[in-house]
């Protein structure tokens, strides 16, 4: 699914997002579910405005890169608060395989996972290949279709973590499974 479109109030946001989302169902003998997902986002103001601080994109924990704290990955502030303070680029892909739990047979209300995410955030002035660099993580999630909706539990293990980076290796996630 491609998309691009523009945003915003008064004119402040333009943003070009072109998504690949994509899932596929496994032949029935194996009983698995692989998804994979690519988000390249930018982003930027219109008519020479800047572009306001709360639309910078942000990465790292659920729906992003799981092993990294919400919001954690991209540029820091440079005053010497050492804040996340977001970026114009964001690049997330993940890929997971589902499948059903040891010993349940058929039900696939409980389904084990095995994932690895990408992701990194940067600004006007970096590159994709730039010193903040990609971040990695990969690691196991259990997932539930509970009778209060979808339900997923992870931990991951971030592969390339930088000594200012900071992880929360167990996540929590309702509303989707991948």
């Amino acid at each position: 699914r491609d998309h691009s479109d523009e945003t915003g109030i008064g004119g402040e946001r333009i943003e070009r997002t072109p998504v690949s989302d994509e899932s596929e169902v496994l032949p029935d003998r194996l009983y698995g579910r692989a998804g994979e997902r690519a988000e390249l986002s930018v982003a930027d103001g219109l008519g020479g405005k800047p572009l306001p601080f709360y639309k910078y994109y942000y990465a790292g924990g659920v729906g992003s890169v799981r092993g990294y704290k919400a919001g954690s990955l991209g540029p820091i502030d440079d005053s010497g608060t050492e804040d996340r303070i977001g970026g114009k680029r964001r690049f997330v892909a993940n890929a997971e395989f589902l499948f059903p739990m040891p010993g349940g047979g058929l039900d696939k209300s409980f389904r084990l996972g095995a994932f690895v995410d990408a992701g990194r955030v940067w600004g006007t002035t970096g590159t994709f290949n730039g010193d903040d660099g990609m971040r990695y993580s990969t690691g196991l999630s259990l997932a539930w279709t509970s009778p209060l909706g979808p339900l997923k539990f992870s931990i991951a293990q971030p592969l390339n973590k930088k000594s200012d980076d900071e992880t929360q290796r167990l996540q929590f996630q309702m509303g989707t499974l991948f």
